[in-house]
């Protein structure tokens, strides 16, 4: 029941409430309770029963040695999480990796007069945990939420699948698809969870290149692997770094050459001007189907199948970029363990490249941040988009969303809060509540009951009633409802 209510939600939830078995399995008592509250005192297991009723001793001994092994077992325990963690910070290691995501640098100037580039720099550092029992457990856990098949291939079955049994039907396509299309979407599904099941680095110090100069980020690595810096550089050394089409891009090494380590991880920044047209859009349901509103198409679509775009938005976004020079800034409460899956699909369905993304932090070791998947994205999308607006006052802005979770509350608000920044807000209607939805109405007449068409239709009540809430002293000429993306046309700059 968990996850059929949490999938309700947002695609992730049902890897936050699959998470919570997880953590039932593997911390037994200390982590049965979901609610908060203190956890419970370990306290030693009590010696089994002689069945014959005369130990003569020595099951007594042996109960007793497991008391007081168990017991130095947790004194151990204790003292290493006592123990002070080591500040001095850590290099990245050969089996870690570094995924950088996308920024967006701003023009800057000095009280002297000097102009140059703000340029920040946002990552993720972590172990994969390809073999983790932890891992191998999730996805089995998933599949079986999923009713995914035990002998649908991967190397993550075996005798030690945990079996709790299927809570959602019907999520796989039909046995008549044959076994190919069960063995993709097993592929899929543990490439999807793979980001979710690895062991983030705390504490690590990162040094990118760009250009022929190196430049230590400022900050270490925080709890959940992530590390954000700003770096304020010069025209001469974003010019020495040959930026091309805009975009600035750098590399940090993996390790010490001398040690063999080779590997490069890239990154990119896109140098914004002060004054220009900026793209802020929603994902789910925006640009990529999801169908949020179904829970279980929702889970098959984000865990077993490539992800597909909404027709012609593609299209539509190259047009702007090609002939507005629109840069796109995607917020989302996608976690960002989704970037490199996300990153993949708008290169291949043709999107323009991503100037940034503002996608949510989950770590599905801490029951905070489980829940905070369940909260209403309204304040956390306000807030990543108000940063937008305040890093670029002078550009102009198009919001484009849907209809299916907070959009028009967010951007109406947005609208209010920022007379005359908003150019155009777009959202795709994805509710199905249009002319159809019409119902009848029973009229009494006389002593005799007839039914006749209400008009307008009930559901269009609501729905406009919802917009008009949602839009409440914006400019009815700013906001629009669209279905297919050919109806979207932007006012002449």
């Amino acid at each position: 029941s968990t996850s059929r209510y949490l999938g309700q939600e947002h695609p992730m939830v049902a890897v936050a409430a699959t998470s919570v078995a997880l953590a039932m399995v593997f911390g037994g008592r200390r982590t049965a309770s979901v609610g908060g509250g203190a956890r419970p005192p370990l306290a030693p297991y009590p010696p089994r029963p002689d069945p014959a009723g005369t130990d003569g001793g020595a099951t007594t001994a042996s109960a007793a040695a497991t008391r007081r092994g168990r017991r130095r077992l947790i004194g151990v325990v204790r003292a290493r999480r006592r123990a002070p963690r080591s500040d001095s910070p850590r290099p990245v290691a050969p089996d870690e990796r570094v995924v950088f995501f996308p920024t967006a640098s701003r023009r800057v100037s000095d009280d002297d007069g000097s102009e140059g580039w703000e340029v920040p720099i946002h990552g993720w550092i972590f172990q994969p945990e390809e073999r983790s029992l932890k891992r191998r457990a999730l996805i089995n856990l998933l599949r079986s939420a999923l009713d995914l098949d035990k002998d649908s291939g991967g190397r993550d079955g075996g005798d030690d699948r945990l079996e709790i049994g299927g809570e959602i039907e019907g999520i796989l396509p039909s046995a008549a698809a044959g076994g190919e299309v069960k063995r993709l979407s097993t592929e899929i599904l543990s490439r999807r969870l793979r980001p979710f099941i690895v062991c983030n680095k705390r504490r690590r110090s990162v040094t990118v290149q760009i250009g022929t100069r190196a430049y230590p980020l400022g900050g270490l690595s925080a709890k959940n692997g992530h590390f954000e810096s700003v770096l304020r550089l010069t025209d001469d050394e974003v010019g020495a770094a040959a930026a091309t089409g805009g975009v600035l891009r750098f590399v940090t090494p993996a390790g010490r050459a001398e040690d063999g380590d080779i590997r490069v991880f890239g990154g990119r920044s896109r140098l914004l001007g002060p004054a220009g047209l900026s793209v802020i859009s929603d994902i789910d349901d925006t640009v990529k189907i999801s169908k949020v509103g179904d829970t279980k198409e929702l889970l098959r679509r984000s865990f077993l199948e490539e992800f597909a775009a909404v027709p012609g938005m593609a299209r539509l976004y190259r047009a702007w970029a090609a002939e507005r020079g629109a840069a796109f800034h995607y917020v989302s409460s996608s976690p960002w363990q989704l970037y490199e899956e996300l990153a993949s699909f708008f290169d291949r369905t043709g999107f323009p490249e991503a100037a940034a993304l503002h996608l949510k932090s989950v770590r599905l070791k801490e029951r905070r941040s489980l829940l905070g998947l369940l909260a209403d994205p309204t304040k956390s999308k306000i807030r990543a988009i108000e940063g937008i607006l305040g890093r670029y006052p002078r550009r102009d802005f198009v919001l484009v969303g849907d209809t299916g979770e907070r959009d028009p509350e967010v951007y109406g608000e947005i609208a209010r809060r920022h007379p005359g920044r908003i150019v155009r807000i777009f959202l795709r209607d994805v509710t199905e509540e249009g002319d159809e939805c019409a119902v009848t109405c029973l009229v009494k007449d006389g002593d005799e009951t007839s039914e006749e068409e209400c008009y307008p239709p009930v559901e269009e009540c609501k729905m406009q009633t919802r917009m008009e809430t949602a839009f409440l002293d914006v400019d009815t000429d700013v906001w629009s409802l669209f279905t297919e993306a050919a109806e979207i046309v932007l006012p002449p700059s």
